[in-house]
């Protein structure tokens, strides 16, 4: 377990199963330490020829992808048994439909599964002179239907 979350995460059991969102090069859980899959919107082979120039990402740590989400975790994880936690770390502020995306994930938690979601500090990040976005506003776009919103979207 990354040292950084282990105060944040001690109380998961790592027996039960995990389902670990955008792990890049760094997740939070070891494949060696607990019962954890990984889920990205890519592939690993995508991700590694997206990182492939990024001085950030260290390339020989990407870990392998279990699980590549099309269009939503309910479809895309539809044959494989519900897990007990979600986990993530900066993934909510690249979500423009956030209560769709905490729907989804609840379609793939057991029933008394939680999600763990870790944000950026908005002041350090590589994006930070972008206004972050309201939960009024992530309420307005997902009351109104809007599919893609207009400007700057993280949450914060």
């Amino acid at each position: 377990m990354r040292r950084d979350f282990a105060s944040y995460v001690s109380d998961i059991d790592v027996s039960k199963r995990i389902l670990e969102i955008g792990p890049l090069n760094d997740p939070i859980f070891s494949k060696q330490e607990a019962n954890v899959f990984y889920a990205d919107i890519r592939s690993t082979d995508e991700i590694k020829k997206a990182h492939a120039s990024d001085p950030h990402v260290i390339k020989e740590n990407i870990v392998d992808i279990d699980f590549v989400i099309k269009n939503s975790y309910e479809k895309s994880l539809s044959h494989v048994d519900k897990f007990d936690y979600v986990v993530s770390s900066h993934v909510l502020e690249h979500m423009p439909r956030l209560i769709e995306h905490f729907q989804d994930i609840a379609t793939v938690l057991n029933k008394k599964g939680m999600l763990y979601a870790f944000l950026p500090d908005h002041r350090y990040c590589f994006d930070h002179c972008r206004a972050p976005t309201s939960f009024a506003e992530a309420d307005y776009i997902h009351s109104q239907g809007i599919q893609v919103p207009p400007g700057a979207f993280l949450i914060m």
